[in-house]
């Protein structure tokens, strides 16, 4: 597999998540982003570029490994990142299964959006994250961006976080 800038290995298939150990299948239009160390610094370990319509209006997908945190300190963070057209809080909508063995909470957040370091809030965004208890530990999957990106692409999401799968050891 080629390197990329740093030693981070570019994937091989573009149809192809990999990231702490899991893969799934994911749309060879989303683009694979090198990370920056600053990036690598704050736990990110994978992001994709979700491409808009018209090439514009690009939503993210970005994989973390954070330090664990309870599902209700996430959601008082994520609470005070959103509001809705009218400036009032929004309520998330959770839903939690399980793939491969692993516990997932899938939380999702639309409305205005405000992102860490962000200087104000974006109207329209869809915030869609899956918390995944894996054997790396804790991972998230959070894809974020224009609903009017985010929103034709949640079943090709939800189908790549349907079928994560471990990645067998190498012997």
């Amino acid at each position: 597999m080629p390197t990329a800038p740093q030693g981070e290995q570019v994937p091989a298939d573009p149809k192809v998540a990999e990231f702490a150990g899991l893969r799934a299948p994911k749309l060879a239009t989303w683009i694979w982003r090198p990370l920056t160390r600053a990036r690598r610094d704050v736990g990110v370990i994978a992001e994709y570029a979700v491409p808009g319509r018209d090439g514009s209006d690009q939503a993210h997908i970005t994989v973390f490994k954070l330090k664990p945190a309870t599902l209700e300190e996430n959601l008082k963070r994520w609470r005070g990142q959103f509001k809705s057209a009218d400036d009032q809080p929004v309520e998330p909508k959770i839903e939690t299964f399980e793939v491969d063995g692993m516990p997932v909470t899938l939380v999702e957040f639309a409305g205005q959006y405000q992102g860490a370091g962000a200087p104000s809030f974006v109207p329209d965004q869809l915030f869609i994250t899956a918390i995944i208890q894996a054997p790396a530990g804790q991972l998230f999957v959070r894809f974020v961006g224009p609903a009017g990106t985010v929103e034709p692409t949640r079943e090709p999401f939800m189908e790549m976080i349907r079928n994560l799968r471990r990645v067998e050891p190498e012997k």
